[in-house]
């Protein structure tokens, strides 16, 4: 509710003096009371309790006082009465009583005149009086505004990625909405630029993840979006939102995920004179696989010496398929009381079926790395998600146990201030699928490690 140019005029004038007129005319006494109003009365709820306090003066040093009150519907001695009624009341040491009343829920907001006549009985000297005039009552229902923010945790990195904040105010009246940023302790982190919001018109306003110093971001943790909005009327309403601020940024970074051997393997293929076992043999490592040459006879014609396995695992997702370089590594080595032990690692590309990146591994049983390549040549996509294809076999009587593979990529992701990977999530360890990748465009024959 707007006060008129007048009604204000005539509430600053009232509140300026003290008040000894009234049209409740105080009983005749030997002695007048001054009744000044503490402050103004309101805004207040229609419906609810108003409390004023009053000054009198000179003090009655405890004694009782009686007072009388009307409320009148408006500022003028001839506005009717609404509310009536009388208390008795003691003054405090500074001669100052307090009065509560209902205003008056049937005549809805506007602006009251309320008029006190205060009397009490002087020891051995009669009595004394005196009324207050008429005091403003401003009555306005506080204002109904609500706040929602754009997201519960956001990231000002200035990566283009949720950097800011962004709060949306409405109200069901013109209101001046005053913000601050409190941290978990309640503190005040940062104070923004107040926000004028018309009625019925979404207003918004920005929290960039600095702190008190614009130069610096505050750090990371919970916070709290508190919100205090003011009408015409004076009347106050706050709210308030959490958020968390994360100082995670995107950047490449190097992820690294293993799995079973022969859980990745998809095809495979076996000279008649050779084996592929799992698990491996005197290993004792589940999961395993043990390719082993010659194992059945010592013939080479028609590939009997050859061992191979075709693999397929999930590559860790990167935003946009930006990612830099790719490569697996094995862990192995030459099978227990064998001869040889080599084994050749190699990838089948995105884009075709050609065999590259060939590598041979040594026969120390440790991790073993393949060749490092561009992912973009070799990385596939199955249903959006993706994955890489390789294979690693033998001849000549080699026999290599292999335990793990393992998929090491380097990716744009989501990096918090303690390394931790926020996103992308998929391929980080769970499968979206159950299983290793479906290859349909399988590597037209599988490449003999000669």
């Amino acid at each position: 509710m707007r006060l008129t140019a007048g009604a204000r005029a005539l509430l600053i004038g009232v509140l300026a003096l003290p008040l000894t007129l009234s049209t409740l005319s105080p009983a005749s006494a030997e002695s007048t009371l001054t009744v000044t109003p503490t402050g103004p009365v309101g805004p207040v709820a229609v419906g609810e309790p108003a409390t004023v306090g009053f000054t009198i003066d000179p003090n009655p040093a405890g004694e009782p006082v009686q007072l009388e009150w009307v409320v009148r519907a408006g500022l003028l001695e001839t506005d009717p009465v609404v509310r009536s009624g009388s208390d008795d009341v003691t003054p405090d040491v500074d001669g100052v009583v307090s009065l509560t009343f209902e205003t008056p829920s049937e005549l809805g907001e506007g602006t009251y005149g309320l008029e006190v006549a205060a009397s009490h009985d002087v020891a051995g000297a009669g009595s004394a009086s005196g009324a207050s005039g008429i005091v403003p009552v401003v009555v306005d229902n506080p204002p109904t505004v609500s706040m929602r923010l754009n997201r519960p945790l956001f990231f000002p990195m200035e990566d283009d990625y949720r950097d800011l904040l962004r709060m949306t105010f409405d109200a069901s009246e013109d209101v001046v909405v005053r913000i601050r940023i409190a941290d978990d302790t309640g503190a005040t982190v940062r104070t923004l630029r107040r926000v004028d919001v018309v009625a019925g018109e979404p207003a918004q306003q920005n929290w960039n993840g600095r702190g008190a110093d614009p130069r610096k971001l505050a750090p990371a943790g919970d916070y709290t979006v508190i919100a205090s909005a003011t009408d015409a009327a004076g009347n106050v309403v706050e709210v308030s939102a959490d958020v968390a601020v994360s100082l995670a940024k995107w950047r490449m970074t190097t992820t690294t995920t293993s799995h079973r051997a022969k859980k990745s393997m998809y095809d495979k293929f076996v000279g008649r004179c050779s084996k592929l076992v799992s698990p491996a043999k005197a290993r004792g490592w589940p999961g395993s696989q043990g390719y082993y040459s010659k194992a059945r006879c010592r013939r080479t014609a028609n590939s009997a010496d050859v061992v191979v396995g075709a693999h397929a695992w999930w590559v860790p997702e990167s935003r946009n398929k930006e990612y830099g370089k790719i490569s697996v590594e094995v862990y192995g080595g030459k099978a227990k009381k064998a001869g040889r032990g080599y084994l050749i690692l190699g990838y089948y590309g995105a884009s075709h079926n050609g065999f590259v990146g060939r590598t041979k591994l040594g026969p120390k049983v440790a991790w073993h790395a393949g060749e490092s390549r561009k992912a973009k040549s070799l990385v596939r996509y199955q249903k959006g998600r993706p994955y890489l294809v390789w294979s690693v076999g033998l001849a000549e009587g080699s026999r290599y146990d292999v335990k793990k593979f393992r998929i090491k990529v380097r990716r744009v992701a989501l990096v918090d201030e303690d390394g931790t990977v926020l996103a992308p999530r998929d391929g980080l360890g769970r499968r979206v699928t159950a299983g290793a990748p479906v290859v349909r465009s399988a590597p037209t024959g599988i490449p003999l490690p000669s």
